[in-house]
Parts: C-alpha cells; structure tokens; sequence
C-alpha cells in the first residue's frame, strides 16, 4: 500500500483551500478501509485540517476535501509563517506524531514534501535546527522523504524518485531489519539517519518546498 501512495503523490494534484478557525487540536490517524487510504479529521497545530481519500486502483481522486488555513508569509515572502529558509527551500518541522504515509500526504497538501537532504551542508542545517528545538516529549525522530519500498537497500527520494546520492547513515545503519522500509532523523542518535518501520506513529516529520522568489 505505501508504494503506491507514493505512486499516487508523485501526480500532479489540485487542492482545494478554504481558511478556517477552528482552535482545537486533535487528532484520527489514517485507517485503510475496503479500498480506500482514509485520512480525516487532522488537525495539525491550529493550522490544517485534511480529508484525503486515494484509491487503490484505477484512476484516483487525491484529494476529496482538503481545508487548509491560509498561512501567512513573513515580511520578505521567501517562506511561509513557522518556516525556516535555508538556500532556495522553506522547512517545516512538525510537532506532531504520526506514521510515514500521513507524514507525505500532509506535506502535499500544504503544497510540500517530505524533505530531500543532498548535501552535507543541508544536512547540518537541519541537524542545527533539530537541536534547538525544545519539546517536552521527544519524538522517536524525524521522517525524511526516503524509503527502499521498491527494492531492498536502494534507498530513493519519495519525491523525486532519485537514488540518494548523500546519505548520513548513523554507524551500522542502515541494519536492513526485515520491512524497516523509511528513513528517518533519530532523535537519540543527534538526528543521524536511521531506518524504521513506515508504520511508526511516534515519530514527526519534516516537509521542504522551494522558496518563492
């Protein structure tokens, strides 16, 4: 099923958007029903509410509702409001748990992905973020837009399909334990990547999109 809603991200899709001002925050993870990946009812840090249903076969409708709050930009407009900027990207660091598949479909639906690090300067600044970030529960770490879903130990970018020429491997990872199919920035370990199963709901995730210029 994760390979493919990757399929199904990969497509060019139209949202549609409304603001809202609803100031609750919870929570209903993805739930597979029939043939149907179902995300609903997410509310994401006061800021984003999600309906998504993909189908399984044959043609597919990405989005069935999407609400999303209309995000400010900050005063130069290079990135939106809570993001950081660095090089020609915003990041988005979440503070919300959640599997690897809900992580892609909300990075897509705020017009994102899950992040793709190429270069060791990229990675450091995101490490650097990472640390200075205070939460009072820490995460298991961070997901990235990396999988070997497709072939074992053939470590891809979800977004753009390419082989991951960079990698910051923590020593012995990755350990090719059996479906540990997703990558992720291990809190534990300083945010050095790791692979884990797509199935962990602890852990948060980051999205990346190109700065407007």
């Amino acid at each position: 099923m994760l390979s493919r809603l990757i399929e199904v991200l990969r497509k060019p899709v139209r949202l549609a958007r409304r603001p809202f001002r609803q100031p609750m925050i919870y929570e209903t993870l993805c739930r597979y029903v029939g043939n149907m990946y179902l995300v609903s009812t997410l509310w994401f840090q006061k800021a984003l509410y999600i309906q998504v249903c993909v189908g399984d076969s044959g043609d597919t409708d990405l989005t069935d509702d999407v609400n999303s709050f209309a995000v400010e930009k900050i005063a130069n407009g290079a990135c939106p409001n809570g993001w950081f900027s660095h090089g020609l990207s915003c990041y988005f660091y979440s503070k919300t748990s959640v599997d690897f598949a809900d992580a892609m479909v909300f990075c897509k639906n705020i017009d994102a992905a899950l992040v793709e690090i190429e270069s060791d300067d990229e990675n450091k600044f995101i490490q650097n973020s990472l640390k200075n970030i205070t939460l009072k529960v820490p995460p298991h770490g961070y997901w990235i837009g990396l999988t070997d879903i497709e072939i074992e130990n053939e470590w891809k970018w979800i977004e753009s399909g390419n082989s991951a020429s960079y990698v910051n491997w923590n020593p012995g990872q990755p350990d090719l334990r059996q479906s540990e199919n997703c990558g992720i920035l291990w809190y534990s370990t300083g945010f050095t990547w790791h692979d884990d199963f797509c199935s962990d709901n602890l852990a948060f995730f980051i999205c990346e999109k190109e700065r407007e210029v």
